[in-house]
């Protein structure tokens, strides 16, 4: 993560590091770059190999897109809408 221009190149429209407690519940707005057209997110986990520790989620161009993002024990999740 420390590497993400070298890494992503011109793909890399804008980056925010947020820090996070267990049992932190955080409502996050963006105003996203009309070129953008995925999010990434990433977490530190003390076990890094056992958990899922990236997730890519793809946005829908000229809406609005919003998602929930869950950080556990296991990883980063995608939450399914209700």
């Amino acid at each position: 993560y420390q590497n993400e221009a070298q890494t992503l190149g011109s793909d890399l429209v804008a980056t925010e590091e947020f820090e996070f407690k267990p049992g932190d519940v955080q409502d996050l707005k963006f105003a996203l770059k009309p070129e953008s057209n995925y999010v990434g997110v990433l977490a530190a986990y003390r076990q890094l190999e056992k958990a899922n520790w990236r997730l890519v989620l793809p946005l829908a161009i000229k809406e609005k897109n919003e998602l929930t993002v869950l950080l556990n024990q296991r990883g980063i999740e995608l939450a399914t809408p209700r």
